[in-house]
């Protein structure tokens, strides 16, 4: 099954990113009529190990703080996050990547990170991420519907 899986803490700025995009998109993907599950786990990895399955597709958005240009997405197959030692990519995604590692769950699919501007005690994310954030919405959905048509195109999702 495909899955979009939203990580961060709404109470900490632009930590919550992720989240506030899945609000937001979530509708839209549902009416793709593709299958697609949105989960928000926010910081509950053991919620988020619970809705994944061997064979599930992911995308798991995230907030950034690569040092890139604020409310830029970077896109990430799983495959590839060994490349980022020491939890360069995230805290969140790194310890939720560990435990499907740990428990040798076989899934596929991308990362979706977007650069947070600041991460601080708010339940506002900043001015850059919210001048920025119908963009932001447009390109994750973007990234998700082509990459899910052509996921079950291959005939991939026949779990």
């Amino acid at each position: 099954m495909i899955k979009v899986i939203g990580i961060g803490n709404l109470l900490m700025g632009d930590d919550g990113i992720a989240l506030k995009v899945i609000d937001s998109i979530e509708r839209k993907i549902e009416e793709l009529d593709l299958d697609i599950k949105c989960i928000k786990a926010e910081t509950d990895f053991n919620f988020a190990l619970d809705n994944i399955e061997d064979g599930d597709y992911l995308f798991i958005l995230d907030s950034t703080l690569l040092g890139l240009e604020y409310g830029q997405i970077t896109q990430i197959p799983l495959v590839e996050v060994e490349k980022y030692p020491n939890n360069s990519l995230s805290i969140h995604n790194m310890n939720l990547l560990s435990l499907i590692k740990h428990f040798k769950i076989e899934i596929r699919g991308l990362i979706l990170g977007i650069e947070a501007a600041e991460v601080k005690f708010s339940l506002e994310i900043s001015k850059e991420l919210k001048d920025r954030f119908e963009e932001i919405c447009q390109e994750i959905y973007t990234i998700i519907k082509k990459s899910s048509l052509e996921y079950v195109k291959k005939g991939e999702n026949s779990a």
